[in-house]
């Protein structure tokens, strides 16, 4: 991830202060699972799934709200 390293933030949003970030040139796609978004916008128990080559970064939109349920 170093070559996508920034000092750039690739987005308008506020983020909390006083959390370390590393911002990336939003180029990569990775899929994730969950289990809801907190009230905060934040994932609740995010899992990491693998990288997509199918799409492309900024066609990613934010996934809705939706609860996870186990099969």
């Amino acid at each position: 991830m170093q070559p996508l390293r920034t000092d750039k933030k690739p987005f308008d949003e506020k983020v909390k202060q006083g959390t370390a970030t590393t911002w990336l040139i939003p180029k990569l796609v990775c899929e994730a699972k969950f289990t809801e978004w907190t009230s905060e916008g934040e994932m609740r128990h995010p899992a990491f799934l693998g990288l997509r080559i199918d799409k492309k970064a900024l066609d990613v939109i934010r996934a809705p709200s939706m609860k996870f349920e186990e099969t």
